[in-house]
């Protein structure tokens, strides 16, 4: 009886369910040959049949306690993925700010940026790091000659493996009557470490309908102006400074969303940023635009970065 309890212990640390029902039982099979029944019965047919039915239930049952143990680590496995990789996990990652100065005709720009600590993928955060550090460094040398330039940003989003940011940017030149605002959003999975734009959140054919909600909101704000074609004679230099700075092709005016417009994302909604004189006067500043799920539901793309919200 000790041996049985042992074996039954060994077999259960090894391997679980499935080593207790197998080691059950070889027990229970084994005291059935030592009471040697099988030569008392006088059909050899119905001992050699009693003998294999014994064989092919033990068999079964050892077998069902394996595919237990095999349907218990796995559930527990993608417990333990979604915890890891889940939408819990991610909200324990760790934002720290880091910065550096780079020097430019005798001033020193002031470069501020985000790198994450505690991924689950070790592997894939240095990657994300680096990118997020060379996104900050080549917004500022779009504006390397500008006697200041200073680049911040704040953390929009942070949920289900996606990180949305702002890179907020304050350019001023010696002479100017005031400085310049531009915010830069940025968006990336961390699931893959992998930048994505706006055009990769919705289906083919998607502008029309958006469009038609942005006009929409900037009537309602009272900010709409409508573009107008002009030849490059009517453009006065006011305007195109501001499309050298802001590089857009309609300063103070809204025709068209474009694929690689910058936008981030709230739990309600997609955000569009459009930098201060974009769409519409200076006077209000940079133009976020909110689109809630509910009204681009039916363009969303389905296997976007957007589907988690669906």
């Amino acid at each position: 009886m000790n041996n049985d309890i042992e074996l039954i212990k060994m077999v259960g640390q090894i391997a679980g369910i499935g080593g207790l029902s197998l080691g059950v039982l070889l027990i229970i099979f084994k005291d059935i040959i030592k009471k040697n029944i099988f030569p008392k019965f006088k059909n050899e047919y119905l001992s050699f049949n009693l003998l294999k039915l014994i064989i092919i239930l033990t068999w079964s049952l050892a077998i069902s306690g394996i595919l237990a143990l095999v349907f218990i680590e796995t559930k527990n496995h993608d417990i333990s993925t979604k915890n890891n990789n889940g939408r819990k996990s991610w909200e324990n990652i760790e934002i720290k700010r880091e910065s550096i100065m780079k020097e430019a005709n005798n001033q020193f720009h002031n470069i501020g940026y985000p790198q994450i600590f505690g991924l689950t993928n070790i592997k894939l955060e240095p990657k994300i790091n680096s990118l997020l550090k060379r996104t900050a460094i080549n917004i500022h040398d779009s504006y390397y000659d500008w006697t200041e330039v200073h680049i911040d940003y704040k953390i929009r989003f942070r949920k289900y493996n996606l990180l949305g940011l702002v890179f907020e940017i304050m350019i001023f030149n010696e002479g100017a009557a005031h400085s310049l605002f531009k915010a830069v959003p940025f968006s990336i999975n961390l699931e893959t470490g992998e930048p994505f734009e706006f055009k990769d959140l919705f289906k083919t054919g998607y502008k029309p309908i958006i469009n038609d909600l942005v006009i929409k909101e900037l009537k309602k704000n009272g900010m709409y102006i409508p573009c107008k074609k002009k030849s490059d004679a009517e453009i006065n230099p006011v305007e195109f400074a501001l499309k050298l700075i802001l590089g857009t092709d309609s300063p103070a005016c809204f025709s068209t969303v474009k694929d690689d417009i910058s936008f981030f994302i709230t739990d309600t909604s997609v955000v569009l940023v459009f930098p201060q004189y974009s769409v519409t006067t200076g006077v209000h500043g940079n133009v976020e635009i909110a689109l809630r799920f509910e009204n681009i539901e039916r363009v969303i793309n389905p296997n976007g970065p957007l589907k988690i919200f669906f």
